[in-house]
């Protein structure tokens, strides 16, 4: 397994295309801040000159790409070395075994995710209630509803940021902000939404 630069990068992209979708966030993260990010590392693992295995760091998050015969107890020992490892992502399968063979953790949470992926030309229903993109306005109603949002919170900061970037939308019900999906990563080939509502 070996730490990769510029020049693996090809491969890299080729690699994480084979699976568009659940690896979005490591295409649009290469995409978006590059492989020379101080904050994004990614490794790859090889047989016979082909990537099998594909780990990504930033800052204390992970994720996993097991392409074909990745070796789960290489991808455990990076994890390991990091001292300020804080949370692994992937497919089931492949983070448990993951954590299974982590020596310096405890995993301490398990939380597990639906993934649903919606083709491009899907025919949706009209919207019941008003939704609109995010206004600074709506800050104080955004920080009390991503309150609850467990890991996904978000702090006014962050909320103003990706208004600015017009990445956030609400629902309103009468004078209540119900509703927020926000666009967390974006490739020419996907968009990844996070939704939370208000009960």
């Amino acid at each position: 397994m070996k730490l990769l630069s510029e020049p693996d990068v090809p491969l890299l992209q080729s690699t994480l295309l084979r699976d568009p979708y659940y690896n979005l966030f490591m295409i649009g993260d290469l995409d978006q801040m590059g492989i020379d990010h101080p904050d994004l590392y990614y490794w790859g693992q090889y047989v016979a000159g082909e990537m099998v295995g594909v780990a990504m760091r930033y800052r204390g998050y992970w994720m996993f790409y097991d392409a074909g015969g990745a070796d789960l107890g290489a991808f455990a020992l990076v994890v390991d070395e990091y001292p300020a490892s804080r949370m692994l992502n992937g497919r089931e399968p492949l983070v448990l075994g993951v954590c299974e063979r982590l020596s310096a953790y405890e995993v301490t949470a398990d939380r597990r995710c639906f993934f649903c992926a919606l083709p491009m030309d899907a025919q949706l229903p009209a919207p019941v209630h008003a939704t609109r993109e995010a206004r600074p306005k709506d800050i104080p109603a955004l920080v009390e509803l991503y309150a609850t949002a467990d890991t996904m919170r978000r702090d006014a900061a962050s909320i103003k940021a990706c208004i600015k970037q017009n990445r956030i939308y609400v629902t309103v019900v009468g004078d209540r902000l119900v509703s927020v999906a926000l666009s967390l990563v974006s490739t020419p080939r996907a968009d990844m939404q996070q939704h939370e509502t208000k009960p």
